[in-house]
């Protein structure tokens, strides 16, 4: 889970007319750049690059050109305190890449100060204060502090493992020299492959892997054998699946290309932690060997979770606000399903700047609604004029209010309440499309909604209402902080299959390993779900033409306790319970 920013953004929505493309995004700072980050001390060396692993960007301060070279060194306020949150001696920097540590003040504010005291660049380093990020975390630094326009330096974000290479390098005693390189040929965006960062196991199967990016010459000649690869990776770097495209040559003249790279990926994945990486190279000029351009971020398989974002990294809301402002999420359900599932909790996040609006005293309400099915596929019919839009089916809602302990960018849950029955919980459609929606009104619409910043994904992803609906969201496509969960409607077997199509072996189930003996007489297409015993579902998967065969499952994460297992057909359903002991 990334950190969040210490300050939040107004943004003006702007609409987004083509089915895939993101917003482009004037450059600023580093975002965009497609640095390589090297570092070097004695006969070692490693390149860093954007995303998990390597560096964060910021939308403010200096724009990288070329390669610039310099020593590294941590940097230290009158304090003395490597936080840089005070002035930082005249001079103490001259010429250096400063390395400040992440904390306290706001990011603009330490690079200022470097940059007062000399620094050419600045990196700036995460930490361990909290628990739920890992080595591999980074964010996008922005910032509203006066500081921020005024510091012209490049200035990036570092992960610990990054930060921690290059502290072990100063620590050696050897000199260390930092070089940021800007890629000859420079990847500004990249398409994200799958609809949500975070995608139900069941689901999985229902999406199809396209690649695509938008380049950028930044040589000034023009460059031949271009090549863009693309790939999807394990957790641990196995190749999945890998495209390119050779182009013969690149014009100098090119700033913001698109190309699309050949093949389709049909992903059928377990549960676990996924890559896409893309990389650009071409052939050397004047004996120059390129550096690559390398873009790369996760996706993930989940259990029962709808996600477009893998944790929140800053805080949105329009630049002019009226008397209400909203945001909702797109998501798609498999059309293969032969189970009935309701979503009954939806998740979202925000944040305020406590002299506007008490966080504790927030007050949305949440909405879930149905695309209507005569919408186009990129919304180009949807009706956009109000909230309750034409294009949607109002099918639940819920009220929110914050309380006592809220803090900002903590996750909430709420339980939708069904418009046609006043029970918890809407009954969803497979091969469907929803919106999950919140909107602020009156004093709140103060409140900044909680968003991802990493990679803009596939349109309609995110959208923003804000006197009408901007079916692309916020400019540059970041994803909004809206979830839903998948329960079962109903866990009696009111059309019951025979008892021997399913058995549970063995029962209870130990060392978080549950088998399924199926016996079906001949192939059938079935709906497995593993739910809590209120029938809100842990995990379930699709499977074609099941007969007789043992289907097995690792639940490492299920506490001692009583569970239903349920297998779903055109002809009918079966539940059974089992046992976790550990």
């Amino acid at each position: 889970m990334k950190k969040l920013l210490t300050k939040l953004v107004s943004l003006t929505p702007l609409l987004c007319g083509l089915l895939w493309s993101s917003l482009m995004v004037a450059q600023q700072g580093t975002e965009n750049s497609g640095a390589v980050i090297r570092v070097s001390y004695g006969s070692n060396s490693k390149d860093f690059f954007n995303g998990a692993c390597g560096y964060g960007t910021a939308n403010w301060g200096g724009v990288p050109q070329g390669k610039l070279c310099a020593p590294a060194s941590w940097a230290y306020d009158i304090t003395p305190d490597s936080l840089c949150c005070d002035s930082i001696p005249a001079g103490q920097l001259a010429g250096k890449v400063a390395i400040i540590r992440r904390g306290v003040c706001g990011f603009s504010v330490k690079a200022f100060n470097a940059q007062k005291a000399g620094a050419v660049a600045v990196l700036i380093a995460n930490h361990y204060a909290d628990g739920a990020q890992s080595g591999c975390s980074v964010m996008n630094m922005g910032a509203t502090q006066p500081q921020a326009s005024n510091t012209t330096i490049p200035c990036f974000f570092m992960s610990r493992q990054m930060a921690e290479y290059v502290d072990a390098a100063l620590k050696s005693g050897q000199p260390v020299e930092i070089c940021i390189i800007i890629p000859e040929v420079r990847m500004n965006r990249i398409f994200f492959p799958a609809s949500s960062k975070r995608t139900p196991v069941s689901q999985i199967p229902v999406d199809t892997f396209q690649f695509a990016a938008w380049l950028a010459n930044t040589s000034g000649v023009n460059r031949s054998n271009v090549v863009i690869n693309a790939s999807v990776l394990t957790a641990n770097d196995s190749v999945l699946y890998n495209t390119s495209l050779i182009l013969p040559s690149l014009n100098a003249s090119v700033t913001d290309s698109l190309f699309i790279l050949p093949g389709r990926y049909a992903p059928e994945l377990p549960i676990g932690t996924y890559k896409f990486l893309y990389t650009t190279n071409s052939d050397p000029v004047g004996g120059v060997i390129p550096a690559e351009g390398r873009v790369q971020t996760n996706f993930y398989v989940s259990e029962k979770l709808f996600s477009k974002d893998d944790g929140a990294t800053i805080g949105f809301r329009p630049g002019t606000l009226g008397d209400n402002w909203g945001v909702g999420t797109v998501y798609f359900t498999n059309p293969k399903v032969t189970e009935k599932y309701r979503v009954k909790d939806l998740e979202f996040s925000f944040a305020t700047n406590a002299n506007e609006v008490p966080v504790t005293s927030v007050q949305a309400d949440v909405y879930f609604f149905k695309v209507k099915d005569d919408v186009a596929a990129d919304f180009s019919n949807f009706d956009n004029t109000k909230f309750e839009s034409e294009s949607l089916e109002w099918l639940g809602t819920a009220p929110y209010s914050a309380g006592p302990t809220t803090n900002n960018y903590v996750d909430q849950q709420v339980e939708l309440i069904n418009l046609t029955t006043g029970d918890f919980g809407v009954e969803i459609e497979n091969g469907a499309r929803y919106v999950a929606a919140v909107l602020y009104s009156g004093d709140f619409v103060r409140v900044f909604h909680a968003f991802d910043q990493d990679v803009p994904l596939p349109f309609p992803s995110t959208m923003v209402f804000n006197g009408q609906w901007f079916t692309g969201g916020f400019q540059g496509g970041p994803s909004a902080v809206l979830r839903m969960y998948l329960d079962l409607v109903s866990t009696t077997d009111e059309k019951p299959l025979a008892d021997n199509v399913m058995q549970v072996r063995p029962n209870p189930v130990v060392n978080g390993r549950l088998a399924l003996q199926m016996g079906f007489d001949r192939p059938t297409d079935a709906t497995i779900t593993i739910a809590e015993m209120s029938g809100r579902v842990i995990t379930y998967e699709v499977r074609d033409g099941v007969t007789n065969e043992l289907i097995t499952y690792s639940l490492p994460q299920l506490a001692s306790g009583t569970y239903l297992v349920r297998v779903a057909t055109k002809e009918g359903t079966l539940t059974k319970k089992f046992v976790v002991q550990n």
